[in-house]
């Protein structure tokens, strides 16, 4: 029998498939900028990819009636390499940068109708995620998966490319995994099928929110005797706060069929947050942060490309279509873990929080 050999480096990564994959519209031999050009994007390209499988092995793992603790640091550690991803890939705009906008332009013409904005593996990542494609900036008078279902069938592998997009919009995304996992975490040692659990959580609800407006309370008096503007002005900024967070709090502002659901995720995200300390929820607490720096990253890549846009192209019509720079910058506003962000606006000290109730409930031992 012949031994089976040894795999070379090259023919492990097919180096030269790979390298042979940079003559763009193959009109001739590519100038060193357009080259550049060529490599950034494809590189973005197989990022991305590496993205997309880490968010659905994150899926699947918090796409069950339970998570086993154990689970939590795995997937830390893989929102960890998808947050490095995007750092990374908001750094290769400077890359991009050392092309000049003349010589940019030399090759623009090339790109026809192509345009970043048709990378179906951004709008994986972007649904993969959770974002609502009902919320996304119009592209025209159309949403960009408007357009995406219009065009698909015009462009050139669009139809497989378009199966893939809405695979992902008729799975569970990470942002609803995650929300399942939320509303099932037990607050003050209560989970949700517990015939009184209702009522323990709107407790806890209700006795950090006069936490929160004592806190309040002590900050507008300490500004009004600094003397740091009119004490009826600063009063009614401080009412004004309370009756926020309480109507947030209280999810007044969903459905009334959503409102008990709602709200009992953003008791639980309190609860993590405020009560890290205790063993069972120092993971999950890491994990939420993971969660809102990755959505930071996004921001910051989003914010990055419409700064490189900016500076190459100005402010002229994308090669897409689009409005340029103007969508890149209205995109930064997209907010995919909402809630995550807003129970920032409420935290408070540990020195100052309602004790919790059994505590021990949440020691390693005891489950």
């Amino acid at each position: 029998m012949e031994k089976s050999k040894s795999p070379t480096y090259w023919g492990y990564l097919k180096v030269k498939e790979l390298l042979s994959l940079q003559d763009g519209v193959g009109d001739g031999e590519v100038s060193a900028d357009e080259l550049n050009f060529i490599v950034i994007h494809q590189v973005y390209e197989l990022w991305f990819k590496l993205v997309i499988r880490d968010l659905k092995d994150i899926v699947k793992i918090f796409d069950s009636n339970r998570v086993d603790e154990q689970f939590i640091p795995l997937t830390v550690r893989r929102l960890d390499r998808i947050i490095t991803i995007f750092k990374l890939a908001s750094d290769h705009f400077e890359l991009m940068e050392q092309i000049s906008p003349q010589d940019f332009i030399a090759f623009r013409g090339k790109l026809g109708t192509a345009s970043g904005f048709q990378s179906f593996q951004v709008r994986l990542v972007e649904f993969l995620i959770g974002l609502d494609p009902d919320e996304m900036v119009l592209l025209g008078d159309a949403t960009p998966l408007t357009h995406f279902r219009n065009n698909a069938k015009s462009l050139k592998g669009g139809e497989e490319v378009l199966q893939l997009i809405e695979e992902a919009l008729n799975s569970p995304s990470l942002l609803e995994v995650i929300e399942d996992w939320l509303y099932r975490t037990p607050i003050n040692g209560s989970s949700p099928q517990d015939s009184k659990d209702a009522v323990k959580v709107q407790g806890f609800v209700n006795e950090y929110i006069q936490c929160f407006r004592t806190e309040q309370d002590n900050l507008s008096e300490l500004l009004i005797t600094m003397r740091s503007g009119n004490p009826e002005n600063i009063k009614r900024r401080f009412e004004e706060s309370k009756d926020m967070i309480k109507a947030y709090m209280n999810a007044e502002d969903v459905p009334d069929e959503d409102r008990q659901r709602r709200q009992r995720i953003r008791a639980a995200i309190l609860f993590i947050e405020s009560y890290r300390s205790l063993p069972l929820m120092s993971w999950p607490q890491v994990l939420l942060d993971k969660l809102i720096e990755l959505e930071e990253h996004l921001v910051i890549f989003r914010s990055r490309h419409a700064r490189m846009v900016e500076r190459m192209i100005g402010r002229r019509i994308g090669t897409g279509g689009s409005s340029g720079v103007d969508y890149l910058e209205a995109t930064t506003k997209y907010r995919i873990f909402k809630d995550l962000w807003g129970i920032r606006t409420i935290l408070l000290q540990a020195e100052v929080i309602p004790p919790v109730d059994n505590p021990s409930f949440y020691d390693f031992v005891s489950r």
